[in-house]
């Protein structure tokens, strides 16, 4: 397992991951409103947590200021960007299911985090341990009335 020294982000370091509209699930009665556990946290959909299509690690942010805002500047798409959720993981929860979390900072953006690895085995996990700092609006209305 990685120890912190390695990646430079400490066990108990937050870390923030924008989570699109298509990963956040959806109730089969209406396409209009998220899904809720019993416990009333808004249901991820384990694909969140995923590397690129393009093959780079899944990217996240350290909890410092303004990196909320800079995951949701991402976004282009007004719309889109009021549909994200932001979760929250541990980077030490991270490393206890056998991922890396290291720095990467291009741009010499200090908040940038990378986690690669293969997230199959434990995307279910990944998705039980976020708690969600951001909800997202309702998804837009269907245009056929769905």
């Amino acid at each position: 397992m990685q120890s912190e020294a390695q990646g430079g982000v400490p066990d108990d370091a937050i870390i923030l991951r924008r989570v699109p509209s298509r990963h956040i699930d959806k109730t089969r009665v209406s396409p209009r409103a998220w899904k809720w556990d019993k416990n009333g946290k808004l249901k991820i959909e384990s694909g969140a947590f995923t590397d690129s299509a393009d093959g780079d690690p899944m990217s996240c942010r350290l909890d410092v200021p303004g990196a909320e805002q800079a995951l949701l500047d991402e976004v282009e798409d007004v719309e889109e960007r009021s549909r994200c959720a932001i979760v929250e993981l541990l980077a030490g929860e991270l490393r206890k299911l056998g991922l890396e979390v290291y720095v990467d900072s291009p741009d010499d953006d200090p908040s940038h985090v990378a986690v690669p690895g293969d997230k199959a085995p434990v995307r279910n996990a990944l998705r039980k341990h976020c708690m969600v700092r951001r909800e997202p609006a309702m998804p837009p209305r269907d245009p056929h009335g769905v």
